[in-house]
């Protein structure tokens, strides 16, 4: 009996490496197949380019020669028309020789008017020859070229994208993802951008510090692709991410490295690609719907332009995506209210490396002791006053927190000096008692404050536009046409960046 089941194991186990080898056998037979296709097509591209080079450059030679052929022709033309001017004016030379010896006074009279008028000299001055190649015909015979090969590229990539819509995948998104700001349909396929955050039960998942929603799947093998209705938006991210992107407290830098392959669209008309550096992007024609495709063994991650079949940007990743699943990605930006997605939607920011615990600025609408336990709950140790004194600071420092004052007026951008003073402060406070937490407080105005964050987020590696969104996200404060004009030229220097001890790269 016990023999006879391990024969029957062992039978199971050789059908399975059997059947194994048949579906390998299956697989180099496809790969051999398509591989053939592959190289067929590439054959017929540079077989149709190398012919397109031919003949321009036989249209090329054969404009050369005829233009030779005419100069040669109009040369020897006007050789002729010279030969006979001189032979013409040598028999008068010798007309003239002969009157001079003439004793016959009458006919030297009468032949020297006649043989004295002066020689038709238009030949000679009218003689052009062409000894120049006209580039001209050069640069349109380059254009027509150009023209042929860009009509290749776009067949390739149509071919392209054709082929890697067969890996369409229907993703819905996942809501218990969705950061507090962002509304989901029902189905699941659409973002809506709300001002006011919702009570949102399930914070494991869900993303706090950015707008953010990720695929309710992943991927973690193969191929797949999905599309993204992008009209009407003038702000967006979209890609895909690793599964182990955080959701909680600071946000590493949008980088492949760690775990983030997105294009992104600022303005309204500046496309960039978030490679290790911000790569940007000159597009033709303003996309209308986006394609992302994923090969997670060729660890390539492809964007195109649906309506114009035309190839945008790629990533190519060490090895493959691993070690976690990929999630389609999209961020909403609050410009527009609504964001399509045809397959699969993500919503998130730029590199927060600030975290909104570390700045607190206080609203004007809360009484003054009011105010004091505020900070007190907050644990602020230092509060840093930046519109003139409306209140007495001492009930402030009688709590034990710091009072600086670095006014500046309303609406206005802040000093050289103040900047350098708040960035400063900031990194010592945070170096020498990390975790601590600092109060910037304007009673009444515009964006003095928010100014004095913003900054501060810069310096920490964060985008102007994504830190004037964080704040606004936020409810802490509005800013004016001049201030975000001030903050676009901002030019950061990283001064929040230092080391420990150890050597160790720290953020204040």
């Amino acid at each position: 009996s016990q023999l006879g089941k391990t024969q029957k194991e062992l039978r199971q186990i050789i059908q399975e490496r059997e059947k194994k080898i048949q579906e390998i056998h299956h697989s180099v037979n496809l790969s051999k197949k398509n591989t053939e296709k592959e190289k067929s097509d590439s054959v017929e591209v540079f077989t149709s380019l190398i012919r397109s080079i031919e003949r321009s450059q036989a249209e090329l030679l054969q404009v050369m020669e005829e233009k030779q052929k005419a100069a040669e022709t109009q040369a020897e033309g006007l050789i002729k028309e010279l030969q006979q001017e001189i032979t013409d004016l040598k028999t008068r030379y010798t007309e003239l020789e002969q009157l001079s010896h003439t004793d016959d006074h009458l006919h030297f009279l009468q032949s020297y008017i006649s043989m004295c008028c002066a020689p038709d000299t238009r030949i000679r001055t009218e003689i052009r020859i062409n000894i120049e190649v006209n580039v001209a015909f050069l640069r349109m015979t380059l254009s027509k070229f150009q023209q042929t090969l860009n009509e290749k590229l776009e067949e390739t990539v149509s071919r392209e994208l054709k082929r890697n819509k067969q890996y369409a995948v229907d993703v819905s998104l996942d809501p218990d993802t969705a950061h507090p700001n962002i509304i989901l349909s029902d189905d699941g396929k659409h973002v809506t951008y709300a001002d006011t955050k919702q009570n949102l039960s399930g914070m494991q998942k869900r993303f706090t510090n950015y707008p953010m929603i990720l695929g309710k799947h992943g991927f973690s093998s193969g191929r797949f692709y999905y599309e993204v209705q992008v009209s009407g938006k003038t702000m967006w991210d979209l890609g895909v991410v690793r599964e182990s992107v955080k959701n909680k407290g600071r946000f590493k830098a949008f980088k492949p490295h760690n775990g983030y392959w997105t294009l992104i669209l600022r303005k309204g008309n500046e496309y960039n690609a978030r490679d290790e550096s911000l790569i940007p992007l000159f597009l033709s024609k303003k996309p209308q719907k986006i394609g992302v495709f994923v090969d997670y063994e060729e660890g390539l991650v492809s964007f195109y332009d649906v309506e114009t079949s035309s190839h945008i940007y790629s990533f190519t990743v060490d090895v493959t995506l691993d070690p976690d699943a990929a999630h389609p990605n999209i961020v909403l930006s609050d410009d527009g209210k609504q964001f399509t997605c045809g397959i699969a939607a993500v919503v998130n920011g730029e590199d927060i490396m600030q975290s909104s615990e570390h700045f607190f600025p206080c609203t004007e609408s809360c009484r003054f002791m009011a105010f004091v336990s505020e900070l007190k709950s907050f644990g602020v140790q230092t509060l840093v006053r930046v519109c003139e004194a409306t209140y007495d600071k001492a009930p402030v420092e009688k709590e034990g927190i710091e009072v600086l004052d670095w006014p500046f007026d309303d609406g206005c951008s802040p000093s050289d000096q103040i900047v350098d003073d708040w960035l400063n402060l900031l990194k010592c406070k945070f170096k020498d008692e990390p975790g601590c937490c600092i109060a910037v407080h304007c009673v009444a105005g515009l964006g003095r404050a928010p100014v004095l964050v913003a900054i501060a987020l810069i310096e920490c590696g964060m985008m102007y536009e994504d830190a004037v969104q964080f704040i606004r996200q936020k409810r802490r404060g509005a800013f004016n046409s001049k201030q975000l004009m001030y903050l676009e030229k901002y030019k950061p220097k990283m001064r929040l960046r230092f080391k420990d001890a150890n050597g160790y790269g720290l953020l204040a």
